[in-house]
């Protein structure tokens, strides 16, 4: 696993207050941890970083920069280098980078079991050939013996 930080991460989310479903973190509150307003100039989500994850507890580690602005203590800590797993794809959400993750996983594993399967299909026709050599030899031996007696 590599290292990352959480503002380049495609899991870090936020949280829309009214719904309570949890939202890709826009660019705006990656650089300012500014939540998003909605058309009148509310704001429409918490102001509180989600790791979709749940690596890392962003609130706790936000609550213990004892930043005299909140902004300030979330942009410290989504700032910070620490092991994560992928770097975001704009447009997606924290869900959809899960969702793309495994499916690359299951390709991954899907094309290693292919080469194993290929590779245990190629022992048996190996063993096939071996069989039937000895076979056709023994015949070969019979039928020669055969002719002797």
């Amino acid at each position: 696993m590599e290292r990352h930080r959480c503002d380049k991460c495609g899991f870090l989310a936020i949280r829309q207050q009214w719904t309570r479903q949890i939202l890709e973190a826009d660019d705006d509150y990656r650089a300012s941890a500014t939540p998003p307003r909605d058309e009148v100039g509310n704001e429409n989500c918490e102001n509180m970083p989600i790791c979709f994850l749940a690596k890392a507890d962003l609130r706790k580690e936000i609550d213990e920069q004892n930043s005299e602005f909140i902004s300030d203590g979330i942009l410290t800590v989504i700032q910070k280098e620490r092991l994560c797993f992928t770097t975001r794809i704009r447009g997606l959400n924290p869900k959809e980078h899960l969702e793309m993750i495994l499916r690359e996983e299951f390709l991954r594993h899907q094309e290693k079991r292919g080469k194993e399967l290929v590779i245990v299909a190629g022992v048996f026709v190996i063993i096939g050939a071996v069989i039937g050599a000895v076979i056709s030899f023994l015949l070969w031996l019979m039928a020669y013996l055969l002719v002797l007696i």
